[in-house]
């Protein structure tokens, strides 16, 4: 029998985005308008299309109305993601890549 690959990181990003978005009732173009995000692009990353930059993300959970963090809390990677800030036990938000 088959192993069922996991579902990538892009892949888990658009089912949360996407669910997001349904479940406030907004259609791309509301999003699009909320978040200053194109539809297109909108539309790409729910589709796993494309990956989405901290930056894209945060500006779509504002749009949502949730936070960075709420919008990845389901994600299976989100520790790897966001790890926690020594000081803290909130997640760090770093909009640059990792080396």
């Amino acid at each position: 029998m088959a192993k069922i690959p996991s579902p990538t990181l892009d892949q888990q990003i658009s089912l949360q985005l996407l669910t997001l978005r349904k479940a406030r009732e907004f259609s791309l173009a509301q999003l699009a308008e909320r978040s200053g995000v194109s539809k297109a692009k909108i539309s790409r990353i729910e589709r796993a299309q494309t990956s989405a930059t901290a930056a894209l993300l945060s500006r779509l959970a504002a749009g949502l109305g949730v936070s960075p963090y709420e919008l990845l809390s389901d994600i299976e990677m989100i520790e790897i993601l966001l790890p926690r800030c020594a000081a803290t036990s909130y997640p760090c938000w770093h909009d640059r890549p990792y080396h």
